[in-house]
């Protein structure tokens, strides 16, 4: 390792020369309190930040190691520090009246594990991009000076410095994502497979994920559906707890019924503090879906949703280039089930309306023509019965939902009611899954076959070739197409 002196010298001896010579900066640095590491500086195309790492011995750093004794916590203190450097990028950029010349990515709302920084028993390292100075396409050594000697030590004092940080803005930090773990861990085992905090804030500014604070409207559970469970930080918290088996969402268009969805879906997650979700839960493996009109589809068994394909394929075996919007959720939600989901969650407003129910009157009216597709709402409960599979569904339209539905929320003005009974009564209803019979019958598994893997040249609309990997291409083996893979490893929706 070179000492920072050398990467000075370096620096100066490259005035006016092409941005290529910048390349010499490659390598290690030893500063005063850091060591830096120009892995690689990209000179093609131009304006791309090249990556450079910077570590500091846990000495120097002296963050507490009871702040990342669990998994959770490291993961949460790992998000802070990165969030942190990028808060001090801000304030360098600021002070110099220009753009930043450091970037990293630290996400959006969620807490989760990720590469931009990394702490350990002996040291912290962060790792992010430079825009290396230049005027045109030459060198400016003396920016490049400041951006090495002068801001990036202030960084390291900004962010990776335990003395200089807010301790109770960590320790919050931390907390708030091991209470989203206590939550989630707990749910199985109460029969929920989602929970949403008293006071939680669901409503998302439009086109970002961050609260929108002009439309306060914190959430009230319904009697009915409210249940306490107890925290390690924070002790007994009682919010609207979501069973498992058949769930209906219901409200007219803008209710709230779909930011009551994506609140649900965004749970499998932690959320910063101050978010509004940060005590809202949902199992780790529940999967939102949605209709992919044109998607591709290869070897996925979608017998359980379509007695007959336009094209007389082996529906067992369902493969197209350019899936419509039915068979595209169709084969949607069979591979939420092969990777092992315990939840489907989906919205009405992205689905393919003829997956979902069928029209009561066009029964009515011809029930002997036969029907190529076996609607959500007939096989949602053999589902849950015969594999466990629970099902979150937003309608505001059908009522064929509602009719078998374990439970039943209304959304009115983003304040959920809980209307079971009350739906029972009118549709007649005696109880759960008095609704239309149907099984759901098993899942095939899939495995990548070798040769999917390949490189080849498809052709653009323009006439033109372009290298691209093939799409992976899959066999399901016959001698275990009559199950559902059991719910191991990390969640789908992740």
């Amino acid at each position: 390792m070179l000492p920072w002196e050398r990467l000075r010298d370096k620096i100066l001896t490259l005035e006016g020369k092409p941005f290529q010579a910048y390349q010499a900066l490659d390598g290690e640095y030893r500063f005063e309190r850091f060591a830096l590491y120009v892995d690689r500086v990209i000179v093609e195309p131009p304006g791309v930040p090249s990556p450079l790492r910077v570590r500091i011995d846990q000495a120097e750093a002296r963050f507490p190691p009871s702040l990342w004794a669990s998994r959770p916590a490291k993961i949460a203190l790992e998000d802070f520090i990165a969030r942190r450097w990028l808060d001090a990028i801000r304030k360098s950029a600021r002070a110099r009246g220009g753009r930043p010349q450091f970037a990293i990515d630290v996400g959006g709302q969620q807490i989760l594990e990720r590469t931009a920084c990394r702490i350990a028993e002996d040291y912290v390292e962060i790792r992010c991009a430079i825009y290396l100075p230049a005027e045109g396409r030459k060198i400016a050594s003396k920016a490049a000076q400041t951006v090495f000697f002068e801001d990036l030590p202030q960084l390291v004092d900004g962010a990776l410095i335990y003395p200089n940080l807010n301790p109770n803005a960590v320790q919050r930090h931390v907390e708030a994502t091991e209470d989203a773990e206590a939550l989630r861990l707990q749910l199985s085992s109460r029969g929920l497979v989602a929970f949403l905090a008293e006071g939680a804030v669901l409503p998302r500014e439009s086109g970002s994920d961050r609260p929108l604070l002009s439309h306060l409207v914190p959430l009230a559970a319904p009697p009915e559906l409210t249940v306490t469970l107890d925290l390690p930080h924070r002790g007994a918290v009682s919010g609207m707890g979501i069973p498992r088996g058949v769930t209906v969402i219901m409200g007219s268009p803008f209710s709230g019924r779909s930011t009551l969805l994506r609140a649900i879906a965004a749970g499998v997650y932690p959320h910063l503090p101050g978010d509004g979700r940060e005590h809202c839960a949902t199992v780790a493996d529940a999967v939102l879906v949605r209709a992919e009109e044109g998607r591709r589809v290869e070897g996925v068994n979608v017998s359980a949703f379509l007695t007959a394909h336009p094209s007389g394929e082996d529906l067992s075996r369902c493969r197209t280039e350019h899936a419509g919007d039915v068979v595209s959720q169709a084969a949607g939600i069979a591979e939420a089930l092969e990777a092992g989901c315990s939840v489907l969650l989906i919205d009405e407003d992205t689905s393919a309306p003829g997956l979902l129910a069928r029209d009561p009157l066009w029964r009515q009216l011809a029930p002997e023509v036969k029907q190529p597709v076996n609607p959500l709402a007939e096989i949602a409960r053999p589902l849950f019965e015969e594999h466990g599979v629970s099902t979150v569904v937003v309608t505001g339209h059908s009522s064929e939902f509602a009719a078998g539905a374990d439970t039943v929320v209304a959304m009115d003005g983003f304040r959920p009611r809980a209307m079971t009974a009350e739906v029972r009564q009118a549709a007649h209803v005696a109880g759960p899954g008095a609704g239309p019979k149907s099984s759901f019958g098993g899942v095939h598994h899939r495995v990548p076959l070798p040769d999917g893997f390949a490189a080849i040249h498809i052709p653009e609309r323009t006439g033109s070739a372009r290298c691209s990997w093939a799409v992976t291409r899959w066999t399901s083996p016959r001698s275990n197409s009559s199950s559902i893979p059991r719910r191991h490893g990390p969640s789908p929706s992740r």
